[in-house]
């Protein structure tokens, strides 16, 4: 995923039959304008979804934010969604 400044990728393992994630692993992120970020969470929450969050504190500004990424399988297909 990729939108603006902010880049994060994942790899994920899953199964469209029985509409499971199985695996995830190997988190990258890059986030422009950010002093610092840290990976807070990568697996599985359900499981059918796979998930990344990624905290990040801006520079110049007092402001932190986590972002996320998320795979979600079900009914056959897999899609991505992600914070705005």
């Amino acid at each position: 995923m990729w939108v603006g400044l902010v880049s994060l990728s994942f790899y994920a393992s899953y199964n469209l039959g029985n509409n499971t994630v199985t695996n995830v692993y190997g988190a990258g992120w890059s986030i422009g304008g950010a002093c610092g970020a840290n990976l807070v969470y990568l697996g599985r929450p359900a499981t059918n979804i796979g998930r990344m969050d990624v905290s990040a504190q801006m520079c110049g500004i007092p402001y932190s934010t986590t972002f996320w990424l998320q795979l979600t399988v079900r009914s056959g297909s897999a899609s991505v969604s992600w914070s705005p």
